[in-house]
């Protein structure tokens, strides 16, 4: 039996899933900085229609950053609150690596270079490779200057999706660009993908107690 919560509001979606045996359920919702108002009402709508209570769950699973300071807070927060109440491990992954699964998914890319923006002329970035079964990280996840980012030699034709690469993409090196096929997903994390990257290190006991949430800001400078 697999009851798993997914948390992710590390962008301007707010999303959370539920993995119930083979049944998966999911609320996203586009509504920057409402976040901390609509989390845990979304949270106990997705319970009350699945007849759960959070004390039912096997585990809770969240995006951990990097992106919005406020928003990666938000998140840790209401895992931390949920995983005490009930006594439950806590799943942490990568905020760039499920957006990268999201991508992956929709445009069935197996080469996916993310950058959410990050304010102050720099974007997170991730590069992640999809071999059909299980996604992984192509080098670093950072953050840093568009003009300091050179893509993976694994690939020479990279998917470039999040806002980042619109916003900053006049400061790529030339023959960066090159590499990249540009598309206009906004890369907007979502908790199912979250689910899908949590469970199999929840299986694998890759867990956290509630005192050891680690967010990942990636920089100690605040944006929000």
């Amino acid at each position: 039996m697999t009851r798993v919560l997914a948390l992710e509001t590390a962008t301007d979606a707010c999303s959370i899933a539920l993995q119930v045996d083979d049944e998966l359920l999911s609320r996203h919702i586009v509504e920057p900085r409402k976040h901390a108002d609509r989390l845990l009402y979304l949270v106990d709508e997705l319970l009350a229609s699945a007849g759960l209570t959070v004390t039912a769950l096997d585990a809770i699973a969240l995006g951990a950053g990097p992106g919005s300071f406020t928003g990666v807070r938000i998140a840790a927060a209401a895992a931390q609150g949920l995983a005490y109440a009930a006594d439950l491990p806590l799943v942490q992954v990568s905020s760039l690596a499920v957006a990268a699964l999201g991508v992956q998914r929709r445009h069935a890319a197996p080469h996916v270079a993310i950058a959410f923006d990050a304010r102050m002329d720099e974007v997170y970035f991730g590069a992640f490779v999809h071999d059909g079964t299980d996604l992984r990280v192509a080098g670093e996840q950072r953050v840093a200057d568009l003009a300091d980012i050179s893509l993976p030699t694994l690939s020479n034709k990279w998917f470039a999706a999040g806002a980042g690469w619109s916003r900053y993409l006049d400061r790529l090196q030339p023959g960066e660009l090159a590499r990249i096929e540009l598309s206009d997903d906004p890369a907007l994390p979502e908790a199912r993908d979250v689910i899908t990257l949590a469970i199999p290190k929840w299986r694998r006991g890759e867990t956290v107690p509630p005192a050891e949430v680690a967010p990942v800001y990636l920089r100690d400078r605040v944006t929000r």
